[in-house]
């Protein structure tokens, strides 16, 4: 979560509110991939799911208190072998009028990780691999090795402290709340489009 908390970091300090964004990931997964040997990925859905749940956790941190509350989605395989869906292409709405893209996809020949947020203020700030932009001055965030650990260890501190208090970004009501948002964008892709609301967040 380091380099998403570091985009959140840059939209509060350049302007706040986030007035539109755009996420696109995108990658191949292929089936010699290590990725690919884990079984549960190949689920259906599998790299979506897994892979999405962590691009909306990014998303929802920079977005802050502005909870997602409606989208619209469209689902498609690239790849015979991430069936039955590897693709998901959605628009999302916030609670305060906000408007974005959110596109993933792991059965793309294309390599793309960008997250781009314009504020109220003008400000853009950008996210492109490890890469920081903001209105056009760059910083490269250091790798800091596997969030999850880090996560775990932070979580595992929380409960030895017997606070019986979670960081806010761990609990569960957050998963819960990312999960929502890719069950919700296959809820919508298997309807065409129909539009879903968002009740978790």
């Amino acid at each position: 979560m380091g380099k998403f908390a570091r985009v959140a970091e840059e939209v509060r300090r350049a302007g706040g509110r986030v007035t539109t964004f755009r996420v696109l990931v995108r990658s191949l997964v292929k089936t010699d991939s290590k990725y690919y040997m884990a079984a549960d990925a190949r689920l259906p859905g599998g790299f979506v799911l897994d892979g999405g749940v962590h691009m909306v956790a990014g998303l929802r941190l920079v977005l802050g208190e502005d909870a997602l509350s409606t989208l619209s989605a469209v689902l498609c395989q690239q790849q015979a072998h991430l069936a039955p869906v590897d693709t998901v292409d959605a628009v999302v709405k916030t609670a305060a009028g906000a408007t974005g893209v959110v596109s993933l996809s792991w059965g793309s020949d294309c390599s793309d990780f960008v997250f781009e947020f314009t504020c109220a203020s003008g400000a853009v700030v950008r996210l492109v691999g490890d890469c920081v932009t903001v209105n056009g001055e760059s910083y490269e965030v250091p790798f800091e090795g596997r969030g999850v650990d880090k996560e775990l260890a932070e979580f595992a501190a929380s409960i030895a402290a017997g606070t019986g208090e979670a960081p806010h970004r761990l609990r569960p009501s957050e998963a819960l709340a990312d999960l929502e948002v890719m069950e919700g964008m296959f809820w919508s892709g298997e309807r065409d489009g129909e539009r879903r609301r968002l009740e978790c967040q």
